[in-house]
């Protein structure tokens, strides 16, 4: 009887494996061709390059590396503070993932179940 249930999860366990192999191997080709529509060469030199360009203009305003050499005083002084806010801000950032999947769904149907009213009838 144990060895019956022992295989049936096995079987189990590689079926479920199987699946989310597949959906992750799904999921990576569609997160790669998103990237690849988004980020251009001048997108990516634009962004490499945004952080310099703030610190030389906070370099150049009158006052501005005194107040840049304060902020980043604070800042180091409450470094756990400030990873922990930067994570906080992290877990609520905006995805396309959730979007991309209720667009999925098909014939209107809510991740819950529930479906529109017009079909209920």
């Amino acid at each position: 009887m144990a060895g019956g249930l022992a295989a049936i999860g096995v079987i189990a366990g590689l079926g479920g494996s199987a699946k989310e192999h597949h959906e992750e191997v799904a999921e990576q080709k569609a997160e790669k061709a998103d990237t690849e529509g988004v980020l251009s060469d001048a997108a990516t030199q634009a962004l490499t390059q945004a952080p310099l360009a703030l610190l030389g203009g906070l370099f150049a305003a009158p006052g501005g590396a005194t107040s840049t050499f304060k902020v980043a005083g604070i800042l180091g002084r409450n470094l756990p503070l400030v990873l922990l806010l930067v994570l906080i801000g992290a877990l609520f950032w905006p995805t396309g993932s959730t979007e991309a999947a209720l667009d999925d769904l098909p014939s209107g149907d809510k991740p819950n179940g529930a479906q529109p009213v017009e079909t209920l009838h």
